[in-house]
């Protein structure tokens, strides 16, 4: 029996594969060329680079921190601590954000009570009786400005008066104007 034959796979085809190695220059080992203070700044540098983010965020976390406890400390002791610093017994704090805490919440307070001093005059003066809108805006300012000048706001920065009060305030304004026009429309209906 005769062997049948096998071609040779790799006729007529054309070569692809060429030589991999190529001449290489003398092996240096991985060492600082320079000297080793610059490689430590860079080092360092890098290190910064990475520290710096984390530690502002540290920093970030303990200011809002203190900030959290001043206004915990007035919630809590509001009158003692008022009397203690204005007898000077305490001093106001070492901590600026503590002194900020302090002064928010005494400000949101403020607020509350200007509301409720805004509610209760609607009442008590009758100003439902009268249907302009203007005089009611002219009360509302002139109410605001007793109230700013007889509650010692003098002693807070304007940009903390407007921001923990004067949203505040607004919004008691606002809540004024709507109790002034349900009631005025009923006192009306009434007559």
């Amino acid at each position: 029996m005769a062997r049948a034959v096998v071609a040779n796979p790799f006729d007529n085809q054309i070569g692809s594969v060429a030589s991999t190695a190529n001449v290489v220059d003398i092996y240096q080992r991985g060492v600082v060329a320079r000297s080793p203070f610059e490689a430590l700044a860079d080092s360092l540098k890098r290190f910064e680079a990475k520290a710096t983010p984390a530690l502002q965020r540290q920093e970030q976390r303990a200011a809002e921190k203190e900030m959290r406890e001043g206004e915990r400390l007035y919630q809590e002791n509001r009158i003692a601590i008022g009397e203690a610093v204005k007898k000077g017994l305490i001093e106001e704090g070492a901590s600026p954000y503590l002194r900020k805490g302090y002064r928010v919440s005494q400000l949101n307070t403020m607020a509350t009570r200007y509301a409720a001093e805004l509610e209760s005059a609607l009442i008590t003066q009758k100003l439902f009786h009268n249907g302009d809108p203007n005089k009611i805006e002219s009360f509302i300012a002139g109410f605001q400005e007793d109230f700013v000048a007889n509650n010692g706001f003098s002693e807070f920065a304007d940009s903390e008066v407007a921001e923990f009060f004067g949203i505040n305030a607004n919004k008691a304004n606002e809540v004024f104007r709507t109790s002034w026009r349900e009631k005025h429309v009923a006192y009306q209906k009434e007559q």
